[in-house]
């Protein structure tokens, strides 16, 4: 109740100086019948509780502490209202349940009662478990040990002290007797854990906004087949063309500003915003996250290495096959000047019976030359002999070396590259420290086959000198195909430009103007 402001008390003062002495008369008439009557009102309600109290005990003021205090009570009394309470408790679930240790165990004992964090632990099911050393007693205030497994003639037995052994025997034999078909049911529960008559309620109320659904969808007037079956075609059909959010919504739009569901007061009512005005937020905001994602250097690695990482890797025809080994594929630049053939021996040599010659070890072989090589007299072919060192320390220096004819073989060489065509057979080397394989081209292979004891035995002297000026030139222009450094000093680079402008000039104008916007910037920086 808010208070009146100064002004219209005034207002009012001035208002009952202009009434007439009649219209006085007759409010201060009403005002004394108010009266009498609220006291004669007050009287009889004072009357009545006393009659109710005890006769010793008085009342002071049966009508309040004033007129307008007790004109108040009686008028209140017509907003009470006694709203009875309506709701059924649930139902208790059917099945086994953990009882534990009944009321004095409730009283006594301090329980704590486990909350699942997580909607796997809330919606799983315990089954029930019988096991007697299970570690927890399960109702032993609820059992009843003796009145479970009654003998009928255990009274008789203790009357009279006397047992029959063939008796006992049969009744250990045959068991405890069996269990009532309730009991066995009850105990054996297949049915549902939880609230049937909530499930049940819940596929009526689907069934209601199903046959809702149609008749909205096919007017009111159009009967169903049975009131609680329907069609599954017509369920489907209107689920896929026509939506009730009505009948969707779990928190009825309808019911608020209500005793059951009311807004909340806290918060203003221009914030409330359409699905449009949310929907278009939510679009600019993901729009917004997306940009930012985009621009941002962080993401982009982290996307080429998710694209780089072996565990996306797969082969081009093999599913089966998996990558163990993520490496760089570049030249072999420091072995680029030389020349690599592929030698195949037929057979290593081997001990000729009778003879007492020491069959070379694998280590000479690695260190062996392939020399002698002249054309075969009988065959079309050529004939070499294979040359080992005596000792392979002194064939890795420069010193001079004896080598030794282990064996003589017939020489077929087979080119692996045509002239105008590029290399297709290379060597590969693996540096799984540095995590780089660097290749270099094949271009032939030496086939070594029908090994026999050498027709000339006697070795030769190799001796390793120094590259000349000529020979370090030759193998710098050969590097300089994978090395920029050298392609610029033996001007091979600008030969492939001006090659690369005679085929594709607008290229090259291109290539040259942005060259020159770049010297120019460079200048003016």
């Amino acid at each position: 109740v808010q208070p009146l402001p100064v002004g219209g008390v005034h207002h009012r003062k001035a208002a009952s100086r202009s009434k007439s002495e009649s219209q006085l008369e007759k409010d201060r008439k009403r005002k004394e019948h108010a009266k009498r009557v609220l006291e004669q009102q007050n009287k009889k309600r004072a009357a009545e509780k006393s009659s109710r109290k005890s006769p010793t005990k008085e009342t002071d003021d049966a009508g309040g502490s004033s007129v307008f205090q007790s004109m108040f009570t009686r008028r209140a009394e017509g907003f009470l209202i006694d709203l009875n309470f309506r709701n059924a408790p649930p139902r208790p679930p059917v099945g086994p349940c953990f009882v534990g240790l009944g009321l004095d165990g409730e009283l006594t004992d301090n329980w704590t009662r486990y909350r699942p964090s997580n909607a796997v632990e809330a919606n799983y099911t315990w089954k029930l478990h019988t096991e007697p050393d299970l570690g927890v007693p399960l109702a032993p205030s609820a059992m009843d040990l003796e009145g479970c497994y009654a003998d009928p003639l255990s009274a008789k037995k203790k009357k009279t002290g006397y047992e029959d052994e063939e008796e006992e025997t049969v009744e250990k034999k045959a068991g405890p007797p069996k269990l009532h078909p309730d009991d066995a049911a009850l105990i054996n529960w297949t049915g549902s854990l939880g609230d049937t008559a909530a499930e049940q309620l819940q596929k009526r109320r689907e069934r209601a906004r199903a046959a809702a659904r149609l008749q909205g969808i096919h007017g009111k007037n159009q009967p169903t087949a049975t009131p609680g079956a329907i069609a599954p075609s017509n369920i489907r059909r209107a689920r896929n063309n026509h939506t009730s959010r009505v009948l969707d919504e779990k928190a009825q739009f309808w019911m608020k500003k209500t005793t059951y569901l009311t807004n909340d007061a806290s918060r203003s009512v221009h914030k409330f915003t359409s699905l449009a005005q949310t929907k278009r937020k939510n679009a600019q905001e993901v729009e917004t996250k997306l940009k930012q994602s985009r621009n941002d250097a962080d993401s982009i690695a982290r996307g080429f290495d998710i694209m780089h990482s072996i565990a996306t890797m797969k082969h081009p025809t093999k599913k089966n096959v998996t990558p163990v080994f993520d490496a760089e594929f570049l030249p072999d630049a420091t072995t680029w000047g030389h020349t690599f053939t592929h030698v195949v021996l037929d057979a290593p040599p081997k001990k000729v019976p009778g003879t007492y010659e020491v069959v070379p070890s694998m280590a000479q072989l690695e260190h062996a030359y392939v020399a002698d090589v002249q054309k075969a007299k009988q065959q079309a072919g050529m004939v070499a002999n294979i040359l080992v060192p005596e000792d392979i320390k002194s064939c890795q220096s420069a010193d001079p070396t004896l080598y030794e004819v282990a064996q003589q073989y017939d020489l077929d060489v087979f080119p692996l590259k045509d002239e105008y065509t590029p290399h297709v057979n290379f060597v590969l080397m693996v540096d799984e420290s540095k995590g780089v394989v660097t290749y270099h081209p094949v271009q032939s292979r030496v086939q070594l086959s029908m090994g026999r004891p050498p027709s000339n035995e006697a070795g030769a002297v190799i001796e390793k000198r120094a590259l000349e000026e000529s020979d370090v030139k030759e193998m710098e222009m050969r590097v300089a195909e994978v090395d920029l450094d050298l392609a610029k000093k033996y001007g091979l680079q600008d030969e492939e430009e001006e090659g690369r402008s005679s085929r594709f000039p607008a290229a090259a104008a291109g290539s040259g103007s942005s060259s020159e916007d770049s010297d120019n910037e460079d200048a003016g920086f």
